[in-house]
């Protein structure tokens, strides 16, 4: 029992790793999540397919399939969702790949435009990194910093490994690119 969730974990930390090959076969263990009549089930399978076409680089294709996912159920589900919570980022990297601050604006509207205390904080510390993203990819970097942080102490605090070293890679690639590097070596 919960073996195609285990499946499912597996497949996407292969797929962060760039293990297409093994990502593909954890997530075929979920392919009747695809025609299941139960709606978190279908949004986390198409999350995965959303994992897989960044890893293989397709970043449009990608974006479009996550954007699909958070557009759909943020409305019928919730922020707190497997699926909104592990699509948001695959859609927010796709959109950075593809260089197209507006996409990632429209994937920080959708967030942000939630009702008050529906963010669970992984999404909020997701958010505030985002609209660090989206500010440095228009080039408008007042609030890039303040955000990256703010963004570093959320993932810290839930204990997100992970995402804090993204997030604190995220910082030191700016602020290279902001003639900082002397502070970016921390």
């Amino acid at each position: 029992p919960g073996a195609s969730f285990i499946h499912h974990r597996l497949g996407q930390l292969a797929s962060l790793r760039g293990d297409l090959g093994r990502a593909r076969e954890d997530f075929q263990h979920n392919d009747e999540w695809a025609d299941s009549g139960d709606e978190e089930l279908q949004s986390m399978f198409q999350v995965a397919r959303a994992n897989l076409e960044l890893g293989a680089g397709n970043p449009e294709a990608a974006f479009d399939s996550a954007k699909e996912i958070l557009t759909k159920y943020l409305g019928s589900l919730s922020p707190a969702t497997e699926a909104v919570r592990d699509g948001w980022p695959v859609a927010l990297e796709a959109a950075r790949q593809l260089a197209r601050p507006e996409r990632a604006r429209e994937l920080v509207d959708l967030l942000a435009g939630q009702p008050p205390g529906h963010i669970p904080p992984f999404l909020e510390a997701q958010l505030a990194r985002g609209r660090a993203l989206v500010d440095a990819l228009g080039a408008e970097h007042d609030l890039v910093e303040r955000e990256l942080t703010r963004a570093i102490d959320g993932f810290r605090g839930l204990g997100y490994a992970y995402w804090l070293a993204i997030t604190q890679i995220d910082l030191a690639e700016w602020l290279i690119g902001q003639d900082r590097a002397g502070e970016a070596q921390a």
